[in-house]
């Protein structure tokens, strides 16, 4: 049995790296380090919803939330990072 959407999440991947919105200059370059970067403000913004999370004068709640890091955040969740299954 599978997990996740794999292939939506690879069409979304292909979208999101077409764009330039990145929360640091190694989530730029790396794609491993942008999942890590995004999943990484997307637990803390979800563990800590009422508090104000920024990084380089951006407010991370807000970011994940919008346009392409919204797509992004969108990709954890169809390959199954956020679901709390194994």
């Amino acid at each position: 049995m599978s997990k996740g959407k794999v292939d939506a999440a690879n069409d979304a991947i292909r979208d999101v790296y077409r764009s330039t919105e990145f929360l640091s200059f190694n989530a730029s370059v790396n794609p491993w380090e942008d999942v890590a970067d995004t999943y990484k403000y997307k637990v803390l913004s979800d563990a800590m919803p009422n508090q104000t999370i920024e990084f380089q004068k951006i407010n991370v709640l807000d970011y994940l939330k919008s346009g392409t890091p919204a797509k992004k955040v969108e990709c954890l969740r169809d390959l199954g990072f956020l679901t709390g299954q194994p």
